[in-house]
């Protein structure tokens, strides 16, 4: 929460968690696969009912869900990776980071990778919609640019929210 607090960003206010398994394995232990094939439609229910424009998988496990891959968390750090067409950064499990706190420094990298996607996203989202706007008739100019928020914009009713945090279990 501190490090999300640091780029302006708040669970429940303008990030939404998700998790690969609905509920945590009996002891806190790592996800079995056939649990995680039980919970992954759910999970990819959420994604599609958000639509996130930006989606940070935290953990091996969200980031192996969703990309459908067995590479690790290290080899997967680093660049922006796709989702059903949605841009997603790697980083590592909250959990994780608490036991291994060398660590937490890349993390902190990676979320300041995710902003500058998002707003890079932005940017794109812009040049679009003046190339769009600029064949427009004129008739058609009372439409207005759809908004992004500096960086992940709220989940209210009406509005997308902008980034969805993937981890494996329940906090």
């Amino acid at each position: 929460d501190n490090m999300l607090a640091a780029i302006a960003l708040r669970r429940g206010e303008n990030v939404f968690i998700a998790n690969v398994l609905m509920c945590r394995p009996p002891g806190n232990r790592n996800p079995e696969p056939d649990e995680v094939a039980k919970c992954s439609p759910h999970l990819l229910r959420q994604i599609e009912l958000i639509r996130p424009r930006l989606i940070v998988a935290m953990g091996r496990f969200a980031a192996q869900t969703l990309l459908d891959t067995d590479a690790t968390i290290s080899s997967l750090r680093g660049r922006v990776h796709s989702y059903a067409g949605v841009p997603l950064i790697v980083t590592y499990h909250p959990a994780y980071l608490l036991r291994n706190l060398t660590d937490k420094a890349k993390s902190w990298a990676d979320l300041r990778f995710a902003v500058k996607t998002m707003a890079g996203l932005e940017k794109s989202l812009k040049k679009n919609w003046k190339s769009l706007s600029n064949g427009i008739s004129s008739s058609a100019s009372r439409f207005s640019m759809p908004s992004l928020s500096p960086c992940f914009s709220a989940s209210g009713r009406r509005r997308r929210m902008s980034c969805g945090a993937v981890s494996s279990t329940m906090p």
